[in-house]
């Protein structure tokens, strides 16, 4: 679930992010371990940082990518991070993958909020060995989304992004019904 975000590099807002900061992040299609824009709090803005998507697996391959909204407090890997560093992750929109009749392969379909060319999605960061690492959480499916996967990001409309980011309604956020996306078959 949410294991690929599209970042459009060309878009104003996201087109001056990326040539006025020094940072390197990935744009277009995102995976898990690229380094990737996230907004952080700082001084009561908001604030681009880049930071490589997925927390290490001890002795194991690949990152942890996604965190469960209903599970993410209870657990010692998360807890702390989800309490004191959140982030929010622009995208123009997140992938899912759905099996369509006489098709031999999956169908990729890209999911965004109506009229909006930015999706918010909620997340939270850890340092592991001096570098910044964030996640996504992940909640049950909406109906709109079922149809494609039993999971969706925690999404945020653009007016939420700074009350995410200082804490403010955090069990709302957690908890809530998702917005409804569009849906768009890219492949």
């Amino acid at each position: 679930m949410c294991g690929r975000f599209d970042l459009d590099p060309r878009l104003p807002g996201i087109k001056r992010i990326v040539e006025w900061h020094d940072f390197k992040i990935k744009t277009g299609e995102v995976f898990p371990s690229d380094r990737a824009l996230v907004l952080i709090e700082s001084n009561g803005q908001l604030a681009p940082e880049g930071m490589a998507w997925g927390f290490p697996q001890f002795n194991r391959k690949g990152v942890v990518f996604n965190a469960r909204a209903e599970t993410a407090l209870r657990k010692a890997f998360f807890r702390k991070a989800l309490l004191h560093n959140r982030v929010v992750v622009p995208t123009t929109g997140f992938y899912e993958w759905k099996a369509e009749p006489g098709m031999g392969k999956k169908v990729r379909y890209r999911f965004n909020e109506p009229g909006q060319s930015l999706t918010w999605l909620a997340g939270f960061y850890r340092v592991f060995s001096g570098e910044p690492r964030f996640t996504i959480l992940t909640t049950d499916a909406n109906d709109g989304m079922s149809a494609y996967h039993d999971r969706m990001p925690v999404v945020l409309h653009e007016n939420e992004c700074m009350d995410w980011l200082e804490g403010n309604r955090l069990d709302e956020y957690l908890t809530r019904v998702p917005p409804e996306l569009d849906a768009q078959r890219v492949g």
